[in-house]
C-alpha cells in the first residue's frame, strides 16, 4: 500500500516554510546563530525532488532541502526531516545518510541534517 502525503504533512511544510527560521531558532539555537539570515534562505525541493526514488516520492515525512549561508559567507545547505509521529522510525538515520549521499553525489554539497521527531 503506497502511503499517500495527506493534509497534515502539507501543513506543516508549509508551516515551516512560513517559519524556517524561526523553526531553527527554536529547535537548533546554535545553528541559527552561525546563519546570516541577512542573504536569506532558499528552498531547494526541485534540487530534492531529483534524489529521490519513487516510492520516497510519497513519503508522509516533511523533508525540506534548504541552502543558506552562513556568517563565513559560506554557502550551507540544510536537510530538515520533521516526523510528527508517536513512534520511532526505525530506518531513519540510513534515511538521511541515504539522501545526504545522494545530494553529494548528484550536486557535490554536503548537508547539514536537521532532524526534529515526535516521538519520545
Amino acid at each position: 500500500m503506497t502511503k499517500k502525503k495527506d493534509n497534515y504533512g502539507v501543513n506543516w511544510q508549509e508551516a515551516i516554510e512560513s517559519f524556517f527560521e524561526s523553526f531553527v531558532q527554536f529547535f537548533y539555537p546554535v545553528l541559527h546563530a552561525e546563519i546570516d539570515w541577512k542573504k536569506g534562505h532558499e528552498f531547494l525541493d526541485e534540487e530534492f525532488q531529483q534524489i529521490l526514488t519513487e516510492s520516497e516520492k510519497n513519503d508522509p515525512f516533511v523533508n525540506k532541502l534548504v541552502k543558506v549561508w552562513l556568517n563565513n559567507g559560506k554557502e550551507t545547505w540544510l536537510l530538515a526531516h520533521f516526523e510528527a509521529e508517536s513512534q520511532p522510525e526505525a530506518a531513519l538515520k540510513k534515511q538521511i545518510f541515504s539522501f545526504g549521499d545522494r545530494i553529494s553525489r548528484l550536486y557535490g554539497k554536503e548537508i547539514v541534517p536537521l532532524v526534529v521527531l515526535g516521538d519520545q
